[in-house]
Formats: C-alpha cells, structure tokens, sequence
C-alpha cells in the first residue's frame, strides 16, 4: 500500500500543523472513507503501530491529546478496543468531530474526556447496524417492527371485540413468523446479544474516562446510554451539539477557526482518497482507514507563523 512518505505529504501536513500550532497538542487522525470505511478489529493493530512509531509508550503517556474522527461506524466491540489503545498513551483526550462520528464512531467517542463539535457536526445513536456486502440491518428496524407487530394486533384485536369475536386473531404471531424468515432467527438473537455489550462497553468508557468525578455520575451515565441505545427514534438520528449536551455528554462546540480548520484537515483527507494514495479498498465494498499522528512544531518557524507537522502514519 502507499504510505505518505510516497506521495506529496505537504498538503497533510501543512493541514494539521494548523490544527496542532491551534491547539497545542499532538493530534491523532482516525480517517474512514465516507460510503465504505468500516471500523473493524484489525484496526487496533494499525493505530498502536502509529503511536509506537511515533515514540510514544504506555509507560510515558501523553498529557493530552487531540483525536479527530471521522467515521460512519462500524463494530463497537473494534471501537471499545481503539478507545481503550489510544486511552493507553494518552491521560486527558479530546475528540475532534469536524462533521460527523455515527455508531462505533459516537461509541469511541465516549472514551474522550470532551467532545469538541464542528459546525454542523454530529453524533449518533449506538445501537447496532450490522453490514455486509449484500444486505445491512438495524436493531431499531426490528424493534419498530415489533411495535408495528402490537400496535397490529391490538387494533384487530379490537374490531373483532366489536363484532362479538372472542378468539385471537393470529395477525400477531404471523407476521413474527414474517420476521424471523426474513432475519433468521439466530441473527435477530446475536444483534440483540451486540446491543447489550454494546451498552456495557458505553457504560465502561462513560465511567473510566469522561464522567470521572462528575457529581451523581452513574444517573448522568444511565441517561446517556439509555438515549443513545434505545430512545433515538432512528439509527440515523443526527445527535449534535445541542442534543450531546442535553443528553449529559462534555461536549462543546468549536470556534469558527477551529471548525474550519478541522474540516479543511477533512477535505485534504478526501482528496487523498480520491487521488488513490490512502483508504485503498480491502475488497468491492470495504477500504482501509488512514490514521496519522502529528505533533505541535517546537521550533522557532512555529513561533514566527511557519507551523509545519511532525506526523507518522501509514496505510494498513
């Protein structure tokens, strides 16, 4: 694969040394491609490769950092395991979200001491949407159709009280059995298996990391996971900074500085992809994701206005 000691690495790093000489503070790019970057489990390996070939250790980790996200999910148990990596080698750790973290994204992000907002940017529900290459399934679409399933059954139900009939109308069981043929049984069985160590994993992460020391904690942690697992009315539902705060999270919202420098840094990303020099493709509905670590310039170049990037990353 290409890593960007290959291609012309100006326009990254000149992108995230105004990010960095903002900030003060390394920044950690976790970059998925729009439509077809999934996070999955191999990429815990590619990001303690990046932080261990920046010379970064566990046993000295940094006082801060800054984590820009941009991903539409992907498998919380990947995203508990990269929150938990990056925990390793940094104390206090903001999430940068430019425009959006959906699913496992919003999951990672709980890991964070504070979430900083983009304009316009947004979280998600993390409740479960399992993917493949020939079909995608929510849970909040199976339990919509449960609703449906009573909400059915009750109104028959009632028009044959009506018309004097007492026996139960089968419209109820039918339909389920319509479900189960559609889903399979086992499948139906593991998402809602995924959704409760997706909670718990919520949980942890909300009590390890960002709610520490919060007065009464544990109620602002069960309000968060009981919104974001069950309460959103679509998986879809975009959670922004508003809503990230009402619900209980440390979310603020960028300035317009940092919002468009943070969303430019995206850009430069994208046009990375479409070049073909990062998130190459796995197989016809899957590419890699692209992470790279810069760090603020010390130099007097810095001082003067002449920021630059000193960064490690490279394609899986």
């Amino acid at each position: 694969m290409t890593s960007p000691i290959e291609m012309n690495t100006e326009p990254l790093e000149r992108a995230c040394a105004t990010i960095t000489s903002m900030r003060q503070k390394p920044l950690l790019i976790l970059y998925y491609d729009d439509y077809s970057g999934v996070m999955s489990g191999e990429d815990v390996r590619y990001c303690y490769k990046v932080m261990r070939s920046s010379g970064l250790s566990v046993e000295e980790p940094l006082p801060d950092l800054d984590v820009l996200v941009h991903t539409s999910g992907g498998d919380p148990t990947a995203a508990y395991r990269l929150a938990k990596c990056i925990r390793h080698f940094a104390k206090a750790v903001s999430f940068l979200v430019p425009e959006y973290a959906y699913s496992a994204g919003t999951l990672l992000c709980l890991s964070g001491n504070e979430v900083r907002f983009g304009h316009n940017a947004g979280l998600s529900p993390i409740d479960i949407s399992l993917e493949s290459e020939n079909e995608r399934i929510e849970l909040t679409a199976i339990d919509y159709f449960i609703k449906f399933v009573s909400a059915s059954q009750d109104a028959i139900q009632g028009v044959l009280r009506k018309n004097g009939v007492s026996e139960p109308s089968p419209v109820g069981s039918d339909l389920l059995v319509r479900l189960v043929d559609q889903v399979q049984a086992i499948k139906v069985g593991s998402y809602y298996r995924q959704r409760t160590l997706t909670g718990h994993y919520a949980e942890e992460l909300l009590d390890q990391y960002m709610l520490v020391g919060f007065p009464n904690s544990s109620g602002r942690r069960n309000r968060i996971v009981q919104e974001l697992l069950f309460s959103a009315p679509a998986h879809e539902f975009h959670v922004d900074h508003e809503r990230s705060a009402a619900l209980g999270l440390v979310s603020h919202k960028m300035s317009t500085k940092e919002s468009d420098a943070t969303k430019g840094l995206v850009e430069v990303l994208a046009d990375m992809k479409q070049d073909g020099h990062i998130c190459q493709s796995i197989n016809d509905w899957q590419t890699f994701p692209f992470f790279f670590l810069a760090s603020p310039q010390e130099d007097e170049n810095s001082k003067n206005g002449d920021d630059g990037a000193n960064g490690s990353g490279r394609e899986k």
